[in-house]
């Protein structure tokens, strides 16, 4: 698609800003250089980078991608046996280390998650070649662009001695110098400085032959000599010769360096390319989720249809969404309306979706979008008056309309911006019939706005085109840019000019010289888009109040399920806790038995174990049975609702019986006794028991009994660790609030005060516990916490 196309729909624009999402400035670069292509496989592909990129981001956020340079010409150096130097080396370490670091993000939600690598995205992250010997090697040895590290050899780090020791020897020498008073007459200022790579001192123009030496440069004033004094010569020599031998070593090592990076170059090349391509591809992402856009579904069936459309380059909070429609049973759409109403808008948005589309862009609009793609894409839009060519406004379009129609062909997109305009209305508009006629008769997919009434016509009474419009408030003289598919433009100028101000007798003698047919037409139009804004109002409260139906349903199907699943887990977690007593209960008398000896005969030791044996299947049996078949209950046809002092009831939580002691409150709960423990119950939490069900009356659970009797109403946590004594605490409370206690003494001693710290933290959020307070005078003071309990 030729370049003119791109940037009158403003494609270039969408680039430029997509290219300010990239890190690396080639990447940038490179989208620059997109171009839309027409193949569904390609442009598929690049819908799915961008596709997989966004959800990268939005689940695990974006991956360090970090600023890298192209390293193309350094590793193509290192391969034809050449060195590379310092800036290179650390370009090619960062590529490294970017490609590492990448890769290891993703690494860690792979390992998190258990999953393996999905997508383009992550497969292309996991093929990423990575080298951390040798980043971290060039990273050791190049310490920036213009130095070497000491380390890099041996035999480096013994030169860059010798050079400091042999220039600390000619740095005494000269300073002897500079400081005898034989010379200080002699020199300009009593300091060494530096010619050449060679230590020198200064020395005015008239003691120049006064001391022997080399003179390596002068003042541009001509009164000072920078010289060399003998002395220090033959050191200085050795400076020269020991930096010789450092630049020798540190091309040595560089080689060394640029042989290591030749040998894995395909590998460090592949991972440049990687990280650009990524670039591109989080580019893209990073833009299309700034805009809140989406992939839209494409086809090769001239199908076009957005639905809430944005155009990119207008101000979210004044761009107005558009629905569009194209392709299935008209490939023509021809829309009016007056000026300022958005037609041209509209008509640049669907050109430049189809070509954001095949550029692998996600477009601003809402789910359900469907775009065509197309080989070609022609635009007719704005002014082409050329003053160059000494061509009319009407000329120009006419050439670039001539142009279009000589190339376009059925896989073609062509957009017409007020087809047939700047010439005499009647040939204008006969022109513009004829043009569209042309393309219907080619099948190509075209899209024009007109002001003519004859274009309206054609595409009311002609298959395969429709009349759509842009909708105008006429009570505010303003366009409300909603495009009207099916109905086509009204110009609104008579009503226009009235709301200006425009005298009434002018108008109506304007309405006079319209046939009577005009008129009817206009405002037949003017009926069809009040009732179709009409229709839109309700179909849009309908869809409101669906929606708000379908939400209520799901909300309840979700809190019913949600309600039932917590039910059975209460009713799973109680009847398994009651198990548990009971096993605990039978293992106990079990040891009981056990330990009495002769006590008992073994027929009666045989005859209690059975008994308990027998307990322990009616409650297994109860346990492994839903309650509506519980040998617990009886028929609940017996019960008339009230529960009474005396009733005999199933404790549902507890899984065992307990006596009703006093009537249903108002709150619906009654208080029943459990042993010697009594209960409050809400009424759902007990069922009724039948009393001439004997069997089941005399039902309990003997540990939890004896275990509410016996608890004491102080609990000794002195000499015990934070963790231990926390674990106690908590089963103590239980038992406490089970055996019905008022107020309990937790005993911690005083010390330093982390274990009553540990414990006050503990109990302020624990549900048993009421209130609490410090010891008083004579309940041990801090070294113990008096609580209260619900």
């Amino acid at each position: 698609m030729n370049l003119r196309i791109q940037r009158v729909l403003e494609l270039d624009k969408i680039i430029k800003k997509v290219s300010e999402f990239a890190v690396c400035e080639k990447t940038a670069e490179n989208i620059l250089r997109m171009k839309p292509a027409s193949a569904i496989s390609v442009c598929t592909r690049w819908l799915d980078e961008t596709d997989h990129a966004s959800g990268y981001i939005l689940r695990r956020g974006k991956p360090p991608i970090r600023p890298i340079r192209d390293i193309s010409a350094s590793l193509h150096i290192a391969r034809a046996g050449g060195i590379i130097y310092n800036r290179e080396l650390l370009n090619i370490k960062d590529v490294l280390h970017v490609s590492r670091c990448i890769k290891e993000h993703l690494a860690q939600y792979i390992d998190k998650e258990g999953k393996e690598a999905d997508g383009i995205v992550e497969e292309l992250i996991l093929s990423l070649y990575t080298n951390k010997r040798l980043e971290e090697k060039i990273g050791a040895i190049i310490v920036s662009d213009e130095e070497i590290a000491d380390d890099a050899s041996p035999k480096l780090h013994s030169i860059r001695r010798s050079i400091i020791r042999e220039q600390e020897a000619v740095k005494n020498k000269l300073n002897t110098i500079i400081r005898s008073p034989a010379y200080s007459k002699m020199l300009q200022d009593p300091i060494i400085t530096m010619r050449k790579d060679r230590y020198v001192i200064p020395v005015k123009a008239e003691y120049r032959n006064e001391i022997k030496g080399l003179i390596h440069d002068s003042s541009s004033s001509g009164q000072t000599f920078f010289i060399e004094p003998m002395a220090v010569l033959e050191s200085n020599n050795k400076v020269k010769e020991l930096m010789q031998e450092e630049a020798a070593e540190i091309e040595r090592i560089l080689m060394e360096l640029s042989q290591d990076v030749a040998d894995v170059s395909s590998g460090i090349s592949f991972a440049s390319d990687g990280i650009f391509k990524l670039d591109m591809m989080f580019a893209k992402a990073g833009y299309a989720l700034s805009m809140n856009a989406i992939r839209p579904k494409i086809n090769t069936k001239s199908i076009i249809s957005i639905k809430k459309g944005r155009h990119p380059l207008i101000s979210p909070d004044t761009v107005v969404p558009i629905d569009f429609e194209l392709g299935r049973g008209y490939g023509i759409v021809v829309i009016t309306g007056p000026n300022t109403g958005g037609k041209t808008v509209t008509l640049k948005t669907v050109g430049l979706f189809v070509l954001m589309v095949q550029t692998g862009l996600f477009i601003p609009a809402s789910d359900g979008s469907e775009i065509s793609l197309f080989r070609e894409v022609f635009a007719d839009i704005g002014d082409e008056q050329s003053i160059e060519q000494s061509l009319s406004t009407f000329s120009s379009h006419m050439k670039n309309i001539v142009h279009m129609l000589k190339r376009s062909r059925p896989s073609h997109l062509v957009l017409f911006d007020e087809l047939g305009a700047g010439t005499d209305p009647v040939e204008g508009a006969a022109l513009a019939v004829a043009i569209l006629e042309n393309m219907r008769r080619q099948k190509i997919t075209c899209l024009a706005t007109t002001h003519y009434s004859e274009l309206k016509l054609y595409a009311l009474n002609t298959n395969g085109v429709i009349n759509a419009s842009c909708e105008f408030d006429v009570d505010t003289l303003m366009p409300t840019y909603r495009l009207l598919i099916g109905i086509p433009g009204k110009s609104n100028a008579f009503e226009i000019s009235k709301r200006l101000g425009l005298d009434d007798n002018i108008i109506s003698e304007a309405r006079k010289s319209i046939s009577e047919k005009d008129m009817d037409f206009e405002n037949t139009i003017s009926e069809l888009q009040k009732y179709k804004k009409e229709l839109e109002n309700d179909m849009s409260l309908a869809e409101k109040y669906r929606n708000e139906a379908e939400f209520l349903k799901s909300s309840y199907e979700k809190t019913k399920a949600e309600l039932e699943k917590k039910r059975q887990k209460m009713q799973d977690d109680a009847k398994r806790e009651a198990y548990e007593i009971i096993e605990s209960a039978k293992s106990q008398i079990n040891e009981i038995l056990d330990k009495a000896g002769n006590m008992s005969t073994t027929k009666d030791k045989i005859e209690i174990k059975g008994k308990l044996n027998e307990l322990q299947r009616s409650h297994a049996y109860g346990l492994r049975h839903d309650e509506s078949t519980d040998v617990h209950t009886s028929n609940t046809n017996a019960f008339d609702g009230m529960f009474r002092q005396g009733d005999i009831v199933f404790v549902k939580k507890l899984n065992t019986n307990a006596t009703v002691l006093t009537e249903e409150d108002d709150q619906g709960e009654v208080t029943v006794s459990v042993g010697q423990m009594k209960l409050k119950l809400n009424t759902a939490d007990i069922k009724f028991i039948d009393k001439s069900d004997k069997m089941h009356q005399n039902i309990t659970v003997k540990d939890f009994k004896s275990k509410t009797i016996d608890i004491s109403t102080q609990i000794d946590l002195r000499g015990e660790n934070v963790e231990d004594s926390i674990a106690r605490l908590d089963k103590y409370l239980d038992d406490a609030h089970l055996a019905n206690l008022v107020q309990i003494t937790v005993i911690h001693g005083k010390g330093t005060g982390v274990l009553r710290s540990a414990i006050h933290e503990y109990i302020k959020k624990h549900h048993h516990v009421k209130s609490f307070r410090n010891g008083q005078f004579g309940e041990g003071e801090s070294g113990v916490t008096v609580v209260a309990l619900k």
